[in-house]
């Protein structure tokens, strides 16, 4: 497992607008394309993996687009090869640096909003960024290389943040319904 490092906030923005621009020759203009993550986020440390949610109208349409993705030589995640909500990598083995993750959802769904409500709260508030990467630094020393153990410790901090993310986003009235 990589360590987590400052993020290039501006180089990796450049990098999402062109990821997008591919993805929307692939699927459409009309799809949904947001850039979400740590590397969405100024001030974040992370891997520098691109993480991408793609927003569609229901769940026939998520695994649609999902098999276009796969044409496109993306590779689907073991825990979500299918349902309402499809894990995608540009990597079939261990990501690293410079990846892009692709997390195709129903678009106003909990998951979708999820993504999104997270992003806001991290970019309005440095403290809850702060507290991000204090957790996922502990995380990583904790879990000495284990990839597995990485997620499970940062999982349970996740389930908080989202919370958090989601009263936030509820106070700002922001409900994504895009």
């Amino acid at each position: 497992m990589s360590l987590i490092v400052r993020q290039n906030f501006k180089k990796n923005a450049r990098l999402f607008k062109s990821v997008q621009q591919e993805l929307r020759r692939v699927l459409g203009d009309d799809i949904f394309i947001e850039h979400i993550g740590s590397t969405a986020v100024k001030r974040m440390w992370g891997k520098n993996i691109i993480d991408i949610v793609i927003g569609v109208s229901d769940e026939r349409e998520v695994e649609k687009t999902a098999q276009k993705l796969e044409r496109h030589k993306f590779f689907r995640g073991r825990n979500h090869a299918s349902g309402p909500y499809i894990f995608m990598a540009s990597r079939q083995s261990e990501t690293k640096s410079g990846d892009v993750h692709l997390h195709v959802v129903v678009r106003q769904s909990e998951a979708f909003n999820d993504f999104l409500s997270l992003k806001a709260y991290l970019c309005a508030n440095g403290r809850a960024v702060s507290d991000y990467v204090a957790h996922k630094r502990f995380a990583v020393r904790q879990a000495q290389n284990d990839r597995e153990r990485y997620k499970a410790l940062k999982s349970l901090f996740m389930a908080k943040i989202i919370e958090d993310a989601r009263k936030f986003n509820r106070v700002q009235n922001k409900i994504f319904k895009k």
